[in-house]
């Protein structure tokens, strides 16, 4: 690749880091806008019954369709809403209402933990039962080339997506967030797409997570046997295997900071294969603080956890997303990441 043309592809507004990756992306869209210049636009559907929302991203993320489904059932009361996410997202959809059928499908890209990449068998499988649906109107909210030539496959009658990873001469309107935007709020903007569009001022207040009931009483009865019933301390530092997750001298540098630690007993959650780690890491903290270990058995136990919580420490995952999402007082604690763009709210953030 010549140094100019990389230079001049680098310019153009992708959320790609890598020179020769938006290079590559940036040359696949000149090509593909100018042989689809001349195609007539699709008009929008005049009635819409089936509507699908992809979003083919990490676990903490998929809970961005929240605000956005809520919105659609607004515009659309009759309207089937169906969502295709990663399969480790799927127990994290049914806290979301107003989503009706949800389908996965593994990612792209390099998996995380037990996933594994999608395979050209199991990616027409999914395809050609997603074609069957016969969506009037499909959102891809990831904004990706393999996302937005997929969802072109679906053969719906709209097709809605973001453009900043490439891929936007596929859909029937795109649109180019704001880098800068918090998670959110980027997600949210794709309803200024419909017509007539939606604008949300704040997408945190339309996010709303169901909690089954059987899954906050099993909560009450542990909270009642380990004398935790005036109120306790969700800490979660992450399994420490990326550089976002929290070591113990992060956890000593926010009590020299901060209160939060000092007046309520800490619960620190982890994975149910993570309990060693979590033991390790409170053992090499040695705070005198009254901790107690929960490893939670699944996604739905952690939010009935952090739903009797009277605060929440975290670093940038899940269990943050669900804090916020359940309007929890929180302390997020990032290491490397823009608390603007990943934080629910900006309450506390160090």
């Amino acid at each position: 690749w010549p140094v100019n043309w990389l230079s001049r592809c680098a310019s153009m507004t992708y959320r790609f880091v890598n020179p020769r990756l938006k290079a590559w992306v940036s040359t696949i869209d000149r090509i593909g806008y100018t042989l689809t210049r001349w195609r007539k636009p699709r008009p929008f559907p005049a009635v819409v019954e089936r509507i699908l929302l992809v979003k083919l991203t990490h676990l903490g993320d998929a809970l961005a369709l929240t605000p956005v489904l809520a919105q659609l059932a607004k515009r659309y009361p009759k309207a089937r809403l169906d969502v295709l996410v990663r399969p480790t997202a799927k127990e994290l959809m049914l806290l979301v209402p107003h989503g009706h059928t949800i389908w996965t499908m593994n990612p792209f890209e390099a998996p995380r933990g037990r996933e594994k990449k999608v395979s050209w068998w199991r990616l027409l499988r999914t395809g050609l039962r997603l074609r069957r649906q016969r969506y009037n109107l499909v959102l891809e909210m990831r904004g990706d080339l393999r996302c937005a030539l997929f969802c072109k496959c679906l053969g719906a009658e709209y097709l809605l997506g973001f453009s900043d990873g490439g891929g936007g001469f596929w859909y029937d309107r795109c649109l180019a967030p704001d880098p800068t935007l918090n998670f959110l709020a980027r997600d949210a903007a794709i309803l200024t797409l419909l017509h007539p569009p939606i604008s949300l001022a704040d997408p945190l207040s339309e996010a709303h997570l169901s909690i089954p009931s059987d899954a906050i009483i099993a909560v009450k009865r542990w909270l009642q046997s380990r004398e935790l019933e005036s109120g306790f301390v969700v800490v979660h530092t992450g399994t420490g295997r990326i550089k976002k997750d929290l070591t113990p001298q992060d956890l000593n540098r926010l009590d020299q900071r901060s209160s939060v630690l000092a007046g309520l007993p800490l619960v620190f959650t982890c994975a149910a294969g993570e309990y060693a780690k979590t033991v390790r890491f409170v053992k090499t903290w040695d705070r005198p603080y009254k901790t107690i270990i929960l490893p939670t058995r699944s996604v739905t136990h952690l939010a009935a956890v952090v739903n009797a919580a009277q605060h929440v420490v975290s670093a940038d995952t899940l269990t943050m997303h669900l804090a916020g999402f359940l309007k929890k007082p929180l302390t997020a604690l990032f290491k490397g990441e823009s608390p603007t763009i990943w934080c629910p709210y900006p309450t506390s953030t160090l």
